[in-house]
């Protein structure tokens, strides 16, 4: 089985077919599924199988990461809300202080009073 995509689960009978495979629109989505379901936005981390993720979300480093977040009740990873990593509309762009956490927000902040102007 040299010739085997195990994210689509297809067998090519040769090298060419198997190259063609990943051209498809079929293997290009189901490559970019895999990839978002074995991601682990608070380690940051890629694994390489849904079982590797699975095993990882049950791992000692990921549980105290997760209890680190959780501890500290803030911090713009969804996780400590129960969402594993998925950013939520309310801390978008904010930091825990309420500033955002864009440089170029807080830049454009500091030109309240006096308005930028070309010269």
């Amino acid at each position: 089985m040299p010739f085997f995509c195990r994210i689509c689960r297809v067998q090519s009978a040769n090298e060419r077919e198997f190259r063609n495979h990943f051209k498809t629109q079929e293997h290009k989505i189901a490559a970019s599924v895999h990839q978002k379901a074995t991601y682990c936005k608070l380690c940051r981390k890629q694994l390489t199988s849904v079982i590797q993720m699975k095993e990882h979300l049950g791992s000692r480093p990921h549980k105290e990461r997760l209890d680190r977040m959780s501890s500290r009740g803030k911090g713009r990873m969804g996780e400590a809300r129960g969402n594993h990593g998925r950013s939520t509309r309310e801390n978008k762009g904010t930091n825990s202080s309420g500033q955002s956490s864009r440089p170029y927000a807080r830049h454009q902040g500091s030109h309240k009073d006096k308005p930028f102007r070309r010269q």
